[in-house]
């Protein structure tokens, strides 16, 4: 009998996780050279952004994963959900992490550490990456990397991951730690009354004994599924009957007692990371109006907000017009040379005349709005990169709210302008079931990139080229008519669907303002290369395979003449 062949070592898999906004995606495109595998999770539609480490010594393979942001293991919506089972250990097509790092907004100092705190109490390896210190610094505070590393009792490493700076020591560290894999005893940063404590270690025993996990993480997991009833009910598949009976009655004996046992584990929280927080931050300035205070003022007024944000779409759509047209005017002469190439190399007939009309045609088709389609994304990665895309989802909250929708429905919508897919998978980050299934009905009612060519060849064909307004085209505005056309035709059905099919209250909009920041250019050109090729690979295939049918129907069969 033969010996069973060696297995492979497992590939070491480290993840990125952090708060919404705090340069995690930054993070991961520098260390893994953007070069990332972009997918789904099994069975639902979050994004799942996976790529390899750069500068791994031969031999050593590191996987990266990009996690969703999240500010807390108590998941508000489908992709926070996804984001707390990996690191919970919950999905089967995932192993374990073999290290953790949580990227920290050092401007936001004890929000981002109220969700590292609780990462760090699972007791996997973690390193902290305390990006944006430079953003901190310009808001008048100064944070000792040293005295935080030994308050979390995790490694610490301050970062601007925009610019690259502190990249390559984050990046020993991480080789450094995947290399000397030691057991990890995690500090406990949750002060709790005494009968509260005592539950969560009966119920932590109980964890490990059903899922064989370490005190550490089984722990960490009672007080969590113990003190918040969303985190519980979110994933009650994961637990047995016994589990949740053990928990229920658990918080019978503490109301019995008189035990807050949904508000103690978050205050006993705050107050250890308030002692943190201290500990480690100089104050260089006394606290006062920021630059992006001073700019939201005007940004999100209900009047001159709305009024710049209508200039804003109407300058990008003018844009697309005006500084497209020369570019295309090229690609239409290259394909028409291209064309008329082929027909002479070719002998006239069936061949000649598939590859002329058929192919090149059906390929010019496509490239010829490369330019629009290339113009339109590098404005929505600008928009999003500024941090504007959040100021004008709650200027538009005001209008979402009286057709039954909120401003969370907005991001979704202005992304299927690109393309419906994208926009229904932006629809995850809606908590209501209700609210997030009226969002994907009219997400395909917005004009996405693939209709901009027919918008472009019909007002090209009977629109005049004339000023209006005094300042803008004709065919400019009219383009713009087109999408609004598509925005008030989805806000129409959107309320229709909430008076009759889908009714309920829309919740209150409750999001981040990021603080306004200087795009960068690789970012931006990233973005609208990634979504460019994307529509290419879509939509172009399609047209050049419909393209060819066309031909093959109008050629054949021939009659006898």
């Amino acid at each position: 009998k033969g010996l069973d062949k060696p297995q492979a070592p497992p590939v070491p898999y480290v993840v990125l996780t952090g708060n919404p906004n705090c340069g995690k995606t930054t993070l991961f495109n520098t260390l893994t050279g953007l070069r990332a595998k972009v997918g789904n999770y099994a069975g639902v539609t979050v994004e799942r952004k996976e790529g390899r480490l750069l500068g791994a010594p031969d031999g050593l393979n590191v996987r990266v994963l990009d996690l969703p942001g999240t500010y807390s293991l108590s998941p508000q919506s489908l992709d926070e959900q996804i984001s707390r089972d990996v690191l919970l250990n919950r999905l089967p097509e995932l192993p374990a992490p073999t290290l953790i790092v949580v990227v920290v907004d050092a401007s936001n100092l004890q929000r981002n550490l109220y969700y590292a705190t609780q990462v760090i109490e699972l007791g996997h390896p973690t390193v902290i990456a305390l990006n944006m210190i430079d953003v901190a610094e310009a808001n008048g505070q100064r944070l000792d990397a040293v005295k935080l590393a030994s308050e979390l009792g995790v490694p610490v490493h301050p970062l601007v991951a925009s610019e690259g700076r502190g990249v390559p020591e984050l990046r020993q560290q991480i080789i450094e730690l995947l290399r000397n894999d030691r057991p990890i005893r995690p500090k406990q940063f949750c002060l709790l009354p005494e009968p509260l404590k005592n539950e969560v270690d009966q119920l932590g025993l109980m964890l490990a004994q059903e899922f064989g996990e370490r005190r550490a993480q089984a722990a960490a997991e009672a007080l969590l599924i113990l003190s918040n009833e969303r985190a519980l009910a979110s994933s009650a598949e994961h637990y047995s009957t016994t589990i949740q009976d053990a928990v229920n009655a658990a918080r019978q004996r503490l109301e019995a007692v008189g035990v807050d046992w949904r508000g103690a584990a978050i205050e006993g929280r705050y107050l250890s990371i308030s002692v943190v927080q201290q500990a480690v931050t100089t104050d260089l300035a006394p606290p006062g109006e920021t630059f992006s205070d001073r700019l939201d003022r005007v940004l999100t007024h209900k009047i001159w907000g709305t009024l710049l944000f209508l200039v804003v779409m109407a300058a990008i759509f003018q844009s697309i017009f005006t500084f497209a047209r020369i570019p295309m005017e090229l690609l239409q002469g290259a394909v028409d040379w291209t064309g008329n190439t082929v027909g002479t190399l070719i002998p006239p007939g069936d061949l000649n005349s598939l590859l002329v009309s058929g192919v090149v045609g059906g390929v010019g088709a496509v490239v010829v709005f490369l330019p629009q389609i290339l113009l339109l994304f590098l404005f929505i990665g600008f928009l999003e990169d500024t941090g504007y895309m959040a100021r004008a989802a709650f200027l538009m909250d005001r209008l979402m709210s009286k057709v039954g929708l909120h401003g969370k429905s907005f991001i979704p919508m202005l992304s299927s302008f690109a393309c419906a897919i994208p926009g229904i998978m932006a629809t995850r980050t809606i908590e209501s079931p209700k609210d997030r299934l009226v969002t994907i009905l009219v997400a395909p009612l917005m004009s996405c990139s693939a209709r901009l060519p027919v918008y472009t060849l019909l007002i090209a064909a009977c629109i005049p080229n004339i000023t209006v307004l005094g300042f803008m085209k004709l065919p400019g505005l009219t383009m713009l008519s087109m999408y609004l056309l598509g925005v008030v035709v989805a806000l129409l059905m959107a309320w229709l669907f909430k008076k009759t099919l889908l009714k309920g209250e829309p919740p209150l909009l409750i999001m981040e303002l990021p603080p306004y920041k200087r795009p960068l250019l690789r970012v931006v050109l990233r973005h609208m290369w990634d979504r460019s090729r994307l529509f290419l690979r879509r939509a172009g295939t399609v047209i050049l395979g419909i393209n060819i049918l066309l031909w093959f129907l109008a050629t054949y069969p021939r009659s006898a003449a």
